[in-house]
């Protein structure tokens, strides 16, 4: 009975376009990659901005009252005309490297801001729901590239340019499955989640992101703190899910995590990158040098004096991102903008912990902490700051 209500919940999607818009937006990454297109990023951000204006009809027709009792909203609307300014302020030459700063990527920032705003009118089991399915989706679409990529074990992109994007969602996709499995523990088909949580696993594995699979194990002892009446089953589900996982891993080492002895200069690495670049920001710190000039700000002639950054440079690579997403933010739309992206999550998440904390809120401020743990040391898609401005709205009107 408890599968048939959800599915009735999720056929009762197809009636709401809101809705709709949602899962188009956070799922336009796989209608991209039926296009076969090369510049798949393009492609998913062309779709999403798209999605971001249907947001902004939707927002005016029905939602015009709504947004006046929003908390933060004169921030959020600031942040979104300074980012509106800098939309065309970008440098001529772009290339296929430059998919994720491309010149649509302030329009991309403003979509994703409407479309947040779009999901906080949603459920918060919808929102989780929704995250989940694709976390999972993810996982199954990038497990058969990690076991036939013919360049080895190390390291693998699935549908992404970035192993690390993989990662991180794949981890919000394990604190999901243990969050919906004491849902349904009592249920028969519970035994299906020990099989999501061992493939979950094994890809955040494979993918060779340390970061990621860190803080991942971190949030989850804290999500295992917090859920005390099911800690029996949740610690079934981890030491099932775990041993599973570790036969797996046995017959295949990913020598990022296996061998140690470049973890100290990965750190270095980008501590290097984000102290040359927030030197950068000192130079422009009003307006920001604009969306898809981080390269030319930041480029290799001046960091070769830097021997962590000197192999990059040698293998023709570009430094399109700083390695800290809320750093690029700032280079890019200037002091004001960039402090108000960062100030309005660490608000929200401030908000969140004075509220009365339920299982549902706690996951959503867990999901939201993964991601900008995440932001401080990697670089990103649309997809997840899609998936942050999704919990973030939501979790701010949640919590009123």
């Amino acid at each position: 009975m408890r599968m048939l209500k959800v599915a009735s919940q999720w056929v009762r999607v197809v009636s709401n376009q809101e809705k709709l818009i949602l899962v188009f937006a956070l799922f336009s990454i796989f209608i991209s990659h039926l296009t076969f297109d090369l510049s798949i990023g393009v492609v998913s951000m062309r779709l999403q901005i798209f999605a971001g204006f249907l947001a902004l009809f939707y927002l005016i027709r029905y939602h015009i009252s709504d947004l006046k009792k929003l908390p933060l909203r004169w921030p959020l609307l600031a942040l979104i005309i300074l980012v509106g300014l800098n939309v065309y302020k970008y440098h001529s030459s772009m290339n296929l490297e430059g998919v994720f700063y491309d010149p649509t990527g302030s329009l991309v920032l403003l979509s994703i801001l409407l479309l947040g705003l779009l999901a906080q009118q949603q459920s918060r089991s919808f929102i989780l729901g929704l995250i989940y399915i694709f976390a999972v989706v993810v996982g199954l679409d990038s497990y058969p590239v990690a076991l036939f990529n013919s360049h080895g074990f190390s390291r693998f992109f699935g549908i992404f340019e970035q192993s690390d994007v993989l990662a991180e969602i794949v981890g919000l996709g394990l604190l999901l499955n243990a969050y919906f499995y004491t849902k349904f523990v009592q249920h028969k088909y519970r035994t299906a989640f020990f099989g999501i949580e061992a493939m979950l696993a094994g890809v955040l594995y494979l993918s060779g992101t340390r970061f990621v699979i860190v803080t991942t194990i971190l949030l989850s002892l804290v999500l295992f703190w917090y859920l005390k009446s099911h800690r029996k089953e949740l610690a079934f589900l981890y030491a099932a899910a775990a041993a599973i996982f570790l036969i797996f891993s046995f017959t295949i080492h990913v020598t990022r995590i296996t061998g140690v002895a470049d973890y100290g200069s990965s750190v270095s690495y980008r501590l290097e990158l984000q102290n040359i670049t927030l030197r950068q920001v000192q130079s422009v710190p009003l307006l920001g040098v604009g969306v898809g000039n981080i390269e030319h700000v930041i480029p290799c002639q001046k960091l070769l004096s830097v021997l962590e950054l000197r192999k990059t440079c040698a293998d023709g690579f570009i430094f399109s991102s700083s390695h800290n997403i809320f750093l690029d933010r700032i280079l890019q739309f200037g002091l004001l903008a960039g402090l108000l992206y960062l100030a309005i999550f660490g608000m929200t998440i401030l908000r969140a912990l004075h509220a009365k904390l339920t299982a549902e809120l706690v996951v959503m401020l867990l999901l939201e902490l993964s991601i900008c743990l995440y932001f401080l040391s990697n670089v990103s898609l649309p997809e997840v700051e899609l998936l942050l401005f999704t919990l973030n709205c939501n979790l701010l009107v949640r919590t009123i």
